[in-house]
């Protein structure tokens, strides 16, 4: 299964994604109800971000990009900041062509997002949002968060990673046997954390770190994981 979101991104690309498959997905519903062939998905980007604006506040879970709003512990509160960027970075993916006159009058949707929005038609309603918190001090500590989109090809796996700048995203496609390796792994190491016996200590307790790629835990001092070799964050 090919990568789609290489490296870590702008929550914003993932979220403008989902919409794109939204798209797709009731042009395709319109199409089958008007016996028409499928035709090609064009937009301009201010309907595509006022569909997709519509589509947060209404949070009808019978579509993909409220589902991850909704699924995903925290993001029903968290602000989304788009920019022309992420809808560049699309284009650059393959999810959606330029427009053919060059002056970004209009958003078609492309190989990648058509091939896509096959893809999460209906088997992404099976999908399931992580949250690992911890108190610190008495305050709310959010140690992870992900979203597990299954669908009839892969496993799609979210992983949200909180930066200065805002939230960033990881993506991997995982058949069943890593998934389910994965996440006994990552359950593991939270309840290691959870049920861990408190010890008197002279220093104050560091912040467990975990790799963002994952999800193996980091010892102190390693530039790599020891794991799988994605580079440490700091």
């Amino acid at each position: 299964y090919r990568e789609i979101f290489p490296g870590s991104q702008d929550l914003e690309t993932l979220v403008c994604a989902c919409h794109g498959l939204d798209l797709y997905r009731r042009a395709s519903l319109e199409s089958m109800l008007r016996y028409e062939a499928g035709r090609p998905i064009s937009i301009s980007p201010r309907d595509f971000i006022l569909g997709l604006k519509e589509a947060i506040v209404k949070g009808d879970n019978r579509w993909l990009l409220p589902s991850l709003i909704n699924l995903t512990p925290g993001l029903r509160t968290h602000k989304l900041v788009l920019a022309p960027q992420h809808l560049k970075i699309l284009e650059t993916l393959g999810f959606v062509q330029p427009a053919e006159n060059g002056v970004g009058e209009t958003l078609t949707l492309g190989t990648l997002g058509i091939t896509l929005g096959i893809e999460f038609a209906a088997t992404w309603m099976g999908s399931v949002g992580f949250e690992a918190v911890a108190l610190v001090n008495g305050q709310k500590a959010v140690l992870d968060r992900k979203i597990l989109m299954p669908t009839a090809f892969t496993n799609h796996l979210i992983s949200l990673e909180p930066e200065p700048d805002g939230l960033k995203f990881q993506h991997q496609a995982l058949d069943s046997s890593h998934i389910n390796t994965l996440l006994d792994q990552w359950l593991g190491y939270l309840k290691k954390i959870a049920f861990a016996t408190a010890v008197p200590q002279t220093e104050p307790p560091q912040a467990a770190h975990f790799c963002h790629h994952c999800g193996a835990p980091l010892k102190a001092g390693r530039k790599f994981c020891t794991k799988c070799g994605t580079p440490v964050e700091h």
